[in-house]
């Protein structure tokens, strides 16, 4: 007996899904972003260094030899085409600052469990972060605001983290962020207080009004909302750079006196007196 019509319609339709879904891994890993730590040091000339490092979650085997197949790459945009996951970037506003040197280093799959196909793996981006130009601030504001002491104000603006509606970071239980400032910093005040100084000890000292005076350069925050987030801090030049920086001033403005316009003009007449004067010194010996 001949299998009726909707029989041999189930029957080919059962055969088109079990086709579809026996195909689809094999053209689409799945990958997952599962931790962020965004790092900047911060330089005394208010520039940057940023490492990212970014945990990812392979939940087949198709998407680990994917991975494994894209590990060569340095492109950002390759590896967010095949990743699918959007926020492999830099967390930098590129309308506040400027990405340069940018390098994407891949590691190998690790803590895999061959029997249901998982690994993890580490995705490394590394960059330098400039200001946009010769005029504008950068990743920090710096002021003069007393002899030899440069105060620095962190641009909270300059980060592309997520955010609350009123403008607020948004960091998970996942997310970090981590500033690591330069040596010499001193008086450094936070508008939240970092995690590696929440449990209070004799190592760790925190006055709100006064400032940290402890000896960690080293600040990170997870799992918090940042609101209004400042790091201000300042440091002090030593003499000796504030007497080179003197003379380099000094020696700059004399050159840009002597070719400017009204330098060179008094630079003639000074040739000319002089050839004068030894014109009429000449007169004299004949």
């Amino acid at each position: 007996m001949a299998p009726s019509r909707p029989a041999l319609l189930l029957l080919v339709l059962a055969f088109s899904l079990s086709g579809a879904l026996a195909a689809a891994p094999a053209m689409q890993g799945n990958f997952e972003l599962r931790k962020l730590e965004v790092a900047l040091t911060l330089y005394p000339d208010g520039t940057a260094h940023a490492v990212e490092t970014m945990r990812i979650f392979m939940n087949n085997t198709q998407s680990i030899q994917l991975y494994q197949d894209t590990m060569q790459s340095n492109d950002l945009s390759t590896w967010v085409s095949r990743t699918g996951i959007n926020d492999l970037r830099t967390h930098v506003n590129s309308a506040s600052v400027a990405v340069g040197n940018l390098e994407v280093r891949s590691q190998s799959p690790d803590n895999c469990n061959s029997l249901i196909g998982i690994c993890f793996a580490t995705l490394v981006l590394e960059y330098d972060v400039r200001p946009l130009s010769n005029s504008s601030a950068g990743i920090m504001v710096m002021e003069d605001y007393k002899p030899r002491t440069t105060r620095y104000t962190f641009q909270s603006d300059a980060l592309l983290l997520p955010r609350s509606s009123s403008g607020d970071i948004l960091l998970s239980p996942s997310a970090t962020l981590r500033l690591i400032l330069p040596e010499g910093a001193d008086d450094i005040r936070f508008s939240q207080m970092p995690n590696n100084l929440l449990d209070e000890t004799g190592r760790f000292r925190y006055d709100p009004s006064q400032g940290y005076s402890g000896p960690e350069r080293q600040f990170t925050w997870t799992d918090q909302t940042l609101s209004k987030f400042s790091v201000v801090f300042d440091r002090e030049a030593p003499l000796q750079s504030e007497i080179l920086s003197y003379f380099s001033r000094l020696q700059k403005g004399v050159f840009e006196t002597a070719f400017s316009f009204n330098g060179l003009a008094v630079l003639l007449v000074c040739a000319v007196l002089l050839i004068s004067v030894l014109w009429v010194h000449q007169m004299h010996l004949k």
